[in-house]
């Protein structure tokens, strides 16, 4: 049956069950009849990004959406119909003199920081200069985000920031964006979402033109999320928020000092907004590197509570008792006792989180708090607990948790991180695989596994012969019973056919917990060793047999946050001679 032989209702039906952007682009190309079905969902969210490379589809987008703007009010009828499809757009950069550096270049300083025992994601550098000059400039050797000396062996990198000064702007493009932002933005009539992306590398015009937009009659009842990542130099041109009375979705990742803080969270916006459901705080630590304390209190019609890079006395006044997501990765406690306070306090509230995000757990107290909270209900869909610092009781409770808690939220969890900072039982085995295989629903899992029976390591560094014998089985896997990798994968191709994501990772050695010394010397090379190794164990695992062979169809696996790319494999038949 072809597509275009289906009933409009059935195609749209399809078109509404395909999730990703990229899948629904490709099935629009099959058939006119589906291009046009899917021409909403496909338009739904657009994205705008006008830097020195990449000039022309942003100015194109914006002379799109006023030309049809333009033909709208002489009652034309030759119009696209762009404009009424968009309902959230993403603001990536408007910056039409500035560069990001190259693909190539960026792929070098991706490679220098995997020397860190622990990489963070990078950003691009952005530069002022013609493109040419990208590759010769050692700028764009460096971080965005990092200002430290990483250990590299026994040498060091000195990758700290160098940001280039501002040349002028070309008055051409500067101009055509003036003039072609604002209208272009008044355009989207059906405008619910902007994510907004701003650069220190943007004009400080262009924030004044989108709140202008935002507050106007037409959006100031429509806009329902609103999300800002904002960057600024030295915190100049100050934190403007928008009145935005209908908001249910508020986000912003800022650079912000003490006094900003304060006044962010006693904005009406936030603290006088009765639809306001899901809030979102990121202070980004490389600007402020100490933590804040925080300053104010979370409205209680808030579900989805995101709040990082702050440092909390006590959680009183952010626990409600409409609480179902709570996040704080990235923040701290002033002392271990307010993290069991957390617990006692969800618990005695029965707020039983559908979303929990933990990280810096360190007290043997706090974890056993938080496991009984854990237990006290079902029902958990997404839990992420990374930097588990090493106490006397780590792996104890470690085998607690994948015996009652896990078991106990299998049904309904989609997204599992567990990254503990040292190999013991919090790293997926033998002992906890049984765990992991009852939790059918997982769409993402993030781990880390030990070393010890991993496929040895294909390329030691010979610069490096110490590191060779700090493999606890001497790089032999033979001598140890399973291979983590080998059981988890195993696992995967049997019992979760919904994995979707699977990043694997490698834990620290205990060894090096009182060898300060050894660690810095070796642990960077160690750990890349370590990574060596889990890839070389997906990849024999891939060579096993064509069913396990299937997990690679339906299932992207990183090590670390490097996607692993393997060959497909042949398939082999025999072929009669009739059918020569």
């Amino acid at each position: 049956m072809l597509l275009s032989s289906l009933p409009l209702e059935l195609l749209a039906h399809i078109a509404k069950k395909v999730p990703r952007l990229k899948d629904r682009k490709s099935l629009r190309l099959t058939c006119v009849l589906l291009g046009e079905v899917l021409k909403p969902h496909v338009l739904a969210s657009v994205t705008l990004n006008i830097h020195g490379h990449n000039l022309e589809p942003g100015f194109s987008l914006l002379q799109a959406l006023v030309e049809e703007q333009e033909a709208l009010q002489v009652g034309s009828a030759m119009i696209s119909g762009l404009s009424k499809h968009i309902r959230k757009l993403y603001v990536a950069a408007l910056a039409p003199t500035f560069y990001p550096e190259s693909d190539a270049d960026f792929e070098k300083k991706q490679k220098l920081f995997d020397y860190l025992y622990q990489g963070e994601e990078q950003i691009r550098k952005w530069h002022t200069v013609e493109p040419k000059g990208l590759h010769e400039s050692r700028t764009s050797h460096t971080c965005d985000l990092t200002c430290r000396y990483l250990t590299c062996g026994s040498r060091y990198l000195d990758l700290r920031v160098t940001k280039p000064a501002v040349e002028p702007r070309s008055p051409e493009c500067e101009n055509k964006l003036r003039l072609l932002l604002k209208p272009a933005l008044g355009s989207l009539d059906n405008l619910t979402a902007i994510h907004w992306s701003w650069h220190y590398s943007d004009s400080d015009w262009t924030l004044d033109t989108l709140y202008e937009c935002l507050e106007s009659d037409k959006f100031l009842s429509k806009i329902k999320d609103f999300t800002l990542s904002y960057r600024p130099e030295n915190c100049i041109p100050p934190l403007r928020i928008p009145k935005l009375p209908e908001l249910r979705r508020l986000s912003f990742c800022i650079y912000l000092g003490d006094a900003e803080l304060d006044r962010l969270f006693q904005h009406p916006t936030i603290s006088n907004n009765p639809n306001l459901t899901t809030l979102s705080i990121t202070l980004q630590q490389d600007h402020f590197p100490h933590y804040m304390s925080f300053p104010g209190s979370i409205p209680e019609t808030v579900v989805d509570l995101d709040l990082n890079g702050l440092k909390f006395a006590n959680l009183e006044h952010v626990i409600s008792g409409n609480l179902t997501s709570l996040d704080l990765s990235a923040s701290k406690m002033a002392n271990d006792e307010s993290w069991a306070s957390l617990w006692e306090t969800l618990s005695l509230q029965q707020i039983r989180l559908q979303k929990l995000a933990l990280g810096q757990s360190s007290s043997p107290e706090d974890m056993r708090k938080l496991l009984e909270y854990l237990s006290s209900y079902s029902g958990l869909e997404s839990f992420s607990l990374t930097k588990i610092h090493w106490y006397p009781s780590y792996s104890a409770h470690a085998v607690y948790f994948y015996t009652h808690i896990l078991p106990r939220h299998a049904k309904t969890l989609v997204n599992l991180e567990l990254k503990p900072l040292y190999e013991s039982s919090w790293c997926v085995g033998a002992d906890s695989i049984d765990a992991i295989e009852q939790c059918r629903c997982l769409r993402t899992l993030s781990i880390r596994v030990n070393h010890k029976g991993l496929d040895p390591d294909p390329d030691p560094n010979p610069e490096r012969a110490s590191v060779g014998s700090l493999y606890e089985d001497q790089n032999i896997p033979e001598l140890c019973d399973q291979n983590s990798v080998h059981l988890l994968l195993q696992t995967i191709a049997l019992s979760l056919p919904n994995l979707e994501k699977l990043t694997i990772e490698p834990a620290t050695t205990l060894t090096f917990i009182n060898d300060p010394l050894n660690f810095a010397m070796n642990e960077g090379q160690f750990y890349l060793g370590k990574r060596r190794r889990i890839r070389a164990s997906v990849e024999s695992f891939a060579r096993r047999s064509d069913q396990l062979w299937k997990v690679f169809k339906w299932v992207q696996i990183y090590v670390h946050n490097q996607k692993m790319e393997l060959e497909p494999r042949w398939e082999w038949r025999y072929i009669a001679p009739s059918e020569i």
